[in-house]
């Protein structure tokens, strides 16, 4: 019993002192560098290169979150959300990546006057009940319709661009106005 503990404690401590060594480093290079090896040159493996036109792999993955979230949250909403996924990219990327950070942009300062142009739409809809009936019927579903399209046009261009950013290349949304740089 005292050797299965022992060998056990002395298992414990190497695995401590492994993760205290890779400890600052994120998720992705932890795994990518794999365990370092022992005495018998077991457990080491290479390390992955990043997908070609950045830096790093989580580069890519922040890139997909920020075009793909305001592509769903686009679709979701049909507008007013659209802004909240790319925020959050653009926020946790800010000073860590510039790849990253500028994917991040473009989807941010894409889908904030989406987002601007379905909460418009969205009161507007809102407040059509108050009209006499039949013009409640004819501008509410007018309203409806703009909103739907504008939705679509958010999903729509957001993942053309998280297409463009698994292969690597910047997309450039079409109207975009610069809001965050």
């Amino acid at each position: 019993m005292p050797v299965y503990v022992g060998s056990t404690v002395h298992a414990m401590i190497d695995n401590v002192g492994w993760c205290s060594r890779t400890l600052g480093r994120s998720l992705s290079a932890m795994t990518e560098t794999g365990r370092p090896p022992d005495e018998s040159g077991a457990g080491d493996t290479p390390p992955t290169p990043p997908p070609a036109g950045y830096a790093h792999t989580d580069d890519r993955t922040w890139a997909l979150i920020a075009h793909w979230g305001g592509a769903v949250f686009a679709l979701i909403s049909f507008g007013p959300a659209a802004f909240i996924v790319p925020l959050i990219a653009y926020l946790a990327t800010r000073r860590e990546s510039p790849a990253a950070q500028s994917h991040a942009a473009a989807a941010l300062n894409f889908q904030i006057p989406i987002s601007v142009i379905g909460a418009v739409l969205w009161i507007l809809h809102s407040g059509s009940g108050s009209l006499p009936f039949g013009m409640n019927v004819v501008v509410g579903g007018l309203l409806w319709l703009q909103q739907l399209a504008t939705g679509a046009i958010g999903a729509i261009f957001g993942a053309v661009a998280g297409v463009k950013a698994a292969e690597g290349v910047r997309y450039a949304y079409p109207l975009n106005i610069k809001i965050v740089k």
